[in-house]
């Protein structure tokens, strides 16, 4: 596990320092910011005593580098720190609800493809690693998926800006033989900016 963490982390530096003395091997470093007003949680082994469990606030920001292949494919990848808050409301007449926070650390890896010149699409895999204290809602440690659209604007002087709305499943694929009940669904709108180096 620990080995696993290691080249996810050393990941991006590497892509990172390849030569980019090529046209369409151009390589881009930035920051993102996402939100996500509500959260949809699926509980999969949902029985009468188990919680609902509702998100809310959810927030990720992160380093993002944009590798290009071709000309329109280029791979996606950095890490983000995302938090949020979850309402766990037990069943019961005389229970009370109780807030818990996520705290999630991702590494994705993606393919982004460029069509008409300012938009694209992205999707790919999302390597989870969650930092929170135990509580109700379920460790969401694993690899997840995402699937987005969004529209980027290049300036001259090496700079570029996008709007990506996406979707993102998390911990699809547990890391442990534990098998997470609740997957985390979510549903935010990422600005980033990005340099050409």
């Amino acid at each position: 596990m620990k080995s696993l963490i290691i080249i996810l982390l050393m990941l991006p530096q590497a892509l990172f320092s390849q030569e980019n003395s090529a046209d369409n091997h151009i390589v881009k470093l930035g920051l993102t910011f996402s939100a996500s007003p509500v959260i949809q949680t699926l509980q999969l082994l949902n029985t009468e005593e188990d919680p609902e469990i509702s998100g809310y606030d959810f927030f990720s920001a992160g380093i993002i580098g944009l590798i290009s292949l071709e000309k329109y494919i280029a791979i996606e990848t950095g890490i983000q720190i995302s938090r949020g808050r979850f309402e766990i409301n037990p069943w019961g007449a005389h229970s009370q609800n109780s807030s818990e926070y996520l705290s999630l650390v991702t590494v994705p890896l993606e393919m982004r493809s460029t069509f008409f010149r300012y938009f694209f699409v992205t999707g790919g895999l999302q390597f989870d690693f969650d930092f929170s204290e135990p509580g109700e809602l379920h460790n969401q440690s694993g690899v997840g998926i995402s699937l987005g659209s969004g529209l980027n604007y290049d300036f001259k002087n090496g700079l570029s800006i996008f709007l990506n709305p996406q979707i993102k499943v998390h911990s699809m694929i547990s890391y442990t033989k534990v098998l997470s009940a609740d997957k985390i669904i979510e549903t935010a709108i990422r600005l980033g900016l990005l340099y050409r180096l």
